[in-house]
């Protein structure tokens, strides 16, 4: 919770946090359990909003288990576990053990990411502009500025990001399926709304209409490191 910084208050209905369950709960939880540790830390690589899903083939993470008390644990059934405790919101790779400095070389990876978002437009949108929208983004550089949501615990700044790639389709009603491929870090919502003109170039300027994002899904985490690639994975289920 940001109003008492995990202390618990009425915003959060004295819990301390804003969200009943975190990844975190679904994943660590269950790890816990079959471990008898005294507690569960995820590391993953690297974080989304809380309605962004992370499809395909997941997001490289390790949980960290504090103070174990049984080591010899069946990996295949704590998976099961994760499953039914997460109520098949959240799928798992097979999973194993991995040395500690996996850790360190997950959090320092910063691999660029393939995006799918459904964007509601303001007004109609001629296909020519929805076309261009390819040439104009590929390989350009944006830079943003740290988002008006987030202003409360990140930093005002301008962070520079490259938007590797960018296709547009027109879908039947005239909102917009956009699959992009961008540098970590990238805000795709605001690179899409424009934010108010925080975030520059933005799909909103160059379609010249309002346009905001409604569904925003991870499609993949473009990985090269070995050894995090052999970390288990979390996705989310589709619906």
């Amino acid at each position: 919770c940001r109003a008492c910084r995990g202390a618990g208050c009425a915003v959060c209905g004295g819990t301390g946090r804003t969200h009943e369950e975190s990844v975190e709960d679904l994943l660590g939880g269950p790890l816990a359990e079959s471990f008898r540790a005294a507690r569960a830390v995820l590391h993953g690589m690297g974080r989304e909003d809380v309605d962004a899903r992370t499809l395909g083939r997941g997001r490289p993470f390790v949980v960290e288990l504090s103070e174990p008390r049984s080591r010899k644990v069946d990996l295949a059934a704590a998976a099961r576990a994760t499953s039914e405790r997460s109520r098949e919101r959240v799928a798992v790779s097979p999973l194993r053990v991995v040395p500690a400095e996996v850790v360190a070389r997950l959090k320092a990876l910063d691999p660029p990411k393939r995006y799918r978002a459904l964007v509601k437009v303001g007004a109609p949108v001629e296909p020519e502009r929805v076309h261009a929208l390819e040439g104009t983004f590929r390989g350009a550089e944006i830079r943003q500025r740290t988002p008006e949501r987030v202003l409360r615990r990140r930093a005002d700044k301008v962070r520079p990001r490259r938007v590797l790639e960018l296709r547009a389709a027109l879908l039947p009603g005239g909102a917009l399926e956009l699959l992009v491929v961008a540098e970590a870090g990238t805000y795709v919502k605001e690179l899409v709304s424009g934010d108010s003109g925080r975030t520059a170039p933005s799909v909103a300027e160059a379609l010249g209409v309002a346009a905001s994002v409604v569904e925003l899904d991870v499609l993949e985490i473009l990985v090269e490191d070995e050894e995090v690639l052999g970390a288990p994975r979390a996705s989310d289920r589709r619906e």
